[in-house]
């Protein structure tokens, strides 16, 4: 069989065709399910992408087993070969050693080495973690994820970069050398039975471990999985044996201490379980799990103080947990429970008021406090802070000074007072204190962003870049960080680095839309539409939907002139976020566009229902509502915006307009002359309000006025091709009118409007060859323009060129049927000239 028998095509040059045929393959031949079939599949892909019709040694040769002897197969069975040795396999130097070999290095080799590896392990995907570290190292897989998407199914990508990411949670080397089993089959079984433990699967997961446990029953993270299934099915006394096995051989199992923890806490034996979470603490102490378990227990065992401290730590780390803060919450309403009725806990009780946001209640308090002499600094502190709060800044202040001077080296008090003076706008000396701040204490990465975020606002966005930096460098787990770093980044003009931040961001928080839809806006403002497109993709592919997402890859879509996707990626914006005004008014601009004026008009109007003034809505509405001849509306729609906003110049402009329209000039030049009280140097506005000033024949103020749009703007041809109409149709001098009109001209040839206002000009003096000549050169231009056509028509005739007129009346007739008027001429003509 040959390959393109395999791929299901004819013989083709097309690698965009290959990549189809394959993708499509792809979905037969699963490799979890047809290991050889996918296997065969691949090697067929490779094939017809080295097709070459001119090498026939090689293009003609339909048996793939001509690929197996190449360099590069023969690096592949030596990746096989230690695999199948699971201890080799679980060697780092064994890996080390086969990456340095030449070929992984040679530029014409080195990528397809990378794809070849790939392949092996859509099959063979049993490694440690720090296996799939060495080869991230080497091949840059992670950097590469959005080209490797492209290439390989999305899933095995994300497969391939958690595994990156996430160190293993079944540890390789506590298996016992010299056991007769299946490797892979055993970790198959136990990853098996973590997937449905975890989606509360019990028989099947039960069933996995069983399977598992026949092969080789003493491997702990098997042991504690047999223990969490106990726990899932609430035999919490078998599952405390299980793990308390595990304790015995492995003192500082993590696993095992966390979740004896958990089976003793819900046995109500909180001291025991406080013992086993404070142990798994310490054994990985920014452990999430470990930390959250311990600050429940305490919580519990109504150790309140212990608790809320631990979970305000948590809070440190994750600002945005809902559970996390709900439980803060509580410890603190019950530590103000206890405090309450403890005379000698006022402070305590002050600052539990503090952080249930009770601020004048707190305040209340620290004035008492502050009778006794004895007040230290941290009760100035706190109240300093509250009162900051409660926008008393200078009290605020004296107190925060207090503090300092109490304690100058509480680098707390001179980051709460950079913080007032941040919100007193007084920015420089807020830096200052930050930075005196950053002397006493420089481990604080909550310190270092809002200090990053002050340099923003003073614009001194290098050293905001490294202030982000360093916060990021102090604790990786925030991610708006990122997000800060990134901004600046943009705020420098380097673009390119923001997006390796982002990049960088995405490999610490792959799940995080954030970092998706700031790189789509720095892609989208960039002009990169399609990499906005891909971005959007990525985050879209690992189900990561956001309503922003969807908005720039509509956006991105329409700049393309794609504009099927843009209105479906519109409406999965707003499916997802029906609050939001600003997707309505875009998708009912585009269906503007596209002239479906219903669906416009209703999806203006969701916008206005969700932000009564959003006046760029009203305006575009109303903008519609005066081309379809609604003025009222439309007059409706510039009145409001004008209540909500009086310096919205394009309304008056557009009331002028409409009150022009109704024949009603002198309030037609009143919004006039309001536009031009807030934009004096606009032409345009002096070119409408001359044409308002020329239908009332006050030609002066007209004259003046267009002549006052060409000094502010000497090359704008409305206000010369008006001002050769007035000198036409109103000041009858015919020489001013031919010399504004060829001025039109001469600034832009192409200006069909006055080549035909000269044709009219001359037909006026009966020069009717001159003005044949002119309208002619307008239908070059414009040769579906029915005036201009009309117009010659009417030339000719004057010219008794009667079959040249009847010819460009026919000609209006095609573009317009129904007027009547032309069709009553052209039988006269007809009838007159003899022609049917």
């Amino acid at each position: 069989m040959s390959f393109w028998d395999i791929l299901g095509i004819e013989p083709t040059e097309d690698k965009s065709a290959i990549k189809e045929a394959y993708a499509s393959q792809l979905n037969l031949h699963h490799p979890e399910d047809d290991p050889e079939g996918f296997q065969a599949l691949r090697e067929a892909y490779e094939a017809a992408l080295k097709y070459d019709p001119d090498n026939q040694d090689i293009s003609s040769n339909n048996d793939i087993d001509i690929m197996q002897n190449s360099p590069i197969k023969q690096w592949i069975s030596k990746v096989n070969i230690i695999y199948n040795d699971f201890f080799q396999r679980i060697d780092e130097n064994k890996w080390y050693d086969l990456l340095n070999e030449d070929i992984c290095f040679q530029i014409d080799t080195s990528e397809e080495i990378s794809y070849e590896l790939l392949n092996f392990l859509m099959v063979n995907y049993y490694l440690p973690h720090k296996i799939w570290k060495i080869l991230d190292d080497h091949f840059l897989w992670s950097d590469k994820a959005e080209q490797l998407y492209n290439i390989f199914h999305p899933d095995f990508i994300n497969f391939v970069l958690d595994s990156i990411k996430r160190p293993t949670t079944f540890r390789y080397n506590l298996f016992k050398n010299g056991l007769n089993i299946n490797y892979d089959k055993y970790i198959a079984n136990y990853y098996n039975a973590v997937r449905h433990l975890n989606a509360n699967n019990i028989y099947d997961a039960r069933k996995s471990i069983d399977s598992a446990a026949k092969m080789y029953p003493c491997h702990p993270d098997l042991k504690i999985l047999d223990g969490r299934y106990y726990l899932t099915t609430n035999n919490l006394s078998k599952a405390i044996k299980i793990f308390s096995k595990v304790i015995e051989s492995h003192e500082d199992d993590f696993d095992a201490h966390l979740n004896r923890g958990i089976a003793l806490l819900r046995l109500g034996k909180l001291h025991e379980s406080y013992k086993d979470y404070s142990k798994a603490v310490k054994i990985l102490p920014n452990s999430t799990s470990a930390a959250y378990g311990l600050a429940y227990c305490c919580f519990c065992m109504g150790k309140f103080g212990q608790s809320r401290e631990l979970f305000h730590d948590l809070l440190e780390k994750y600002p945005y947990n809902s559970d996390i803060k709900a439980m803060f919450i509580s410890s603190n309403d019950y530590l103000i429970d206890e405090y309450k009725n403890k005379p000698d806990c006022h402070y305590k009780l002050a600052q539990c008021y503090f952080y249930a946001d009770e601020f004048e209640k707190c305040h209340e308090l620290l004035k008492d406090i502050m009778k006794d002499p004895k007040a230290d600094s941290k009760i100035y502190l706190l109240l300093g802070n509250t009162l900051k709060i409660l926008n008393s800044f200078k009290k605020a202040e004296m107190y925060i000074n207090e503090s300092i001077k109490l304690n100058p080296e509480n680098w707390e008090a001179y980051y709460s007072k950079a913080l007032l003076f941040e919100k007193m706008n007084k920015y420089k000396e807020a830096l200052n204190l930050y930075n005196r701040a950053e002397i006493i204490n420089n481990t604080s990465p909550v310190l270092y962003d809002n200090k990053g975020n002050l340099l923003c606002k003073l614009e001194k966005f290098e050293d905001a870049v490294e202030s982000y930096g360093k916060s990021i460098e102090l604790n990786s787990n925030i991610p708006h960080v990122y997000i800060h770093r990134i901004s600046a980044l943009v705020e420098l003009g380097l673009y390119d680095q923001a997006l390796d931040n982002c990049d960088i961001g995405l490999k610490a928080f792959p799940y995080y839309p954030d970092l998706y839809i700031k790189k789509s806006k720095i892609l989208f403002d960039l002009k990169k539409y399609e990499d906005t497109i891909n971005t959007c993709d990525s985050a879209l592919k690992i189900n990561i939907e956001h309503s922003k997402i969807y908005y720039y890859k509509g956006m991105s879509s329409l700049m393309l002139d794609n504009t099927d996707a843009a209105i479906k990626m519109y409406c999965k914006a707003i499916e997802m976020d029906p609050g939001n005004a600003k997707y309505c008014y875009h998708l009912a601009c585009l269906y503007y566009d596209e002239n479906n004026y219903e669906l416009a008009f209703e999806y203006y109007g969701k916008a206005l229902d969700i932000e009564p003034e959003y006046i760029d809505c009203y305006n575009d509405r109303g903008v519609l509502y005066k081309k379809l001849g609604d003025l009222e509306r439309a007059k409706q729609d510039f009145e409001k915006i004008l209540e909500v906003d009086p310096k919205y110049i394009s309304a008056y402009n557009n009331l002028g307009a409409i009150y022009g329209t109704l024949k009603d000039f002198r309030t037609s030049i009143d919004y006039y002359n309001k536009s031009l009280e807030l934009d004096p140097d606009n032409p345009e506005v002096y070119t409408s309000r001359g044409f308002s000033y020329k239908c009332m024949k006050k030609y002066q103020n007209t004259l003046s006025d267009y002549k006052h749009a060409i000094e502010l703007d000497p090359e704008y041809l409305l206000a010369y091709n008006n001002l050769g109409i007035l000198y036409f149709d109103n000041l009858n001098d015919y020489d001013k009118s031919l010399e504004y009109f060829q001025m039109c001209i001469k600034i832009s040839r192409d200006y069909h409007e006055a080549y035909n206002n000269i044709g009219l000009l001359y037909n006026k003096l009966k020069e009717y060859d001159k003005g044949i000549s002119y309208i002619t050169k307008a239908l070059e231009i414009d040769p579906d323009n029915e005036l201009y056509n009309l117009n010659i028509a009417i030339l000719y005739q004057n010219n008794h060129d009667y079959l040249k007129a009847i010819e460009h009346y026919e000609k209006v007739m095609e573009i317009s049927p129904d007027n009547q008027t032309v069709e009553r001429a052209l039988k006269k003509l007809k009838k007159k000239s003899g022609k049917k």
